[in-house]
């Protein structure tokens, strides 16, 4: 288990997305596009006076951009899988719902059938079975949409 946590979700993450968010919290903040802009015009001042110095920004600003994307193209690779694995386990889920429903709904429907043929009927038991199975029968289409059916 990792001592750091996804700044937005709270779940465990390693210690590169660790270090990728916050360099991202550093760069996405309007003091570092400030910053950039002003030595860049710095740079195109000085430019005219000495063109090395425009060789050497291009350079380093090309760097820090390379550098910047793979920082956060890391970051949202890493986001990208997590949130793969928990639709995953949310599908495994959903179906095993889905399994229980189905279940519950065969043997609630052999139940209230069984108590029908019963000499000594219980009118308020086979009342509440037919209520499940009609609760079953509007809950079910939601789990049938997170599987495709419907």
């Amino acid at each position: 288990m990792s001592k750091y946590k996804h700044p937005v979700s709270g779940e465990p993450i390693s210690v590169g997305e660790h270090v990728s968010w916050k360099i991202q919290f550093g760069i996405r903040r309007w003091a570092f596009i400030g910053t950039i802009t002003l030595v860049t015009i710095g740079c195109a001042i000085w430019g005219t006076f000495d063109i090395t110095v425009i060789g050497w920004w291009n350079v380093w600003a090309s760097y820090m951009a390379l550098f910047i994307e793979s920082v956060v193209g890391m970051s949202m690779f890493s986001m990208a899988q997590n949130d793969g694995r928990i639709i995953r386990e949310t599908h495994t889920l959903l179906d095993r719902v889905e399994e229980l429903i189905r279940e519950i709904k065969e043997m609630a429907t052999k139940d209230a059938q069984h108590s029908e043929m019963d000499y000594e009927v219980d009118l308020d038991s086979n009342q509440k079975l037919s209520e499940i199975i009609e609760r079953l029968d509007e809950i079910e289409p939601f789990y049938g949409e997170w599987n495709g059916e419907v």
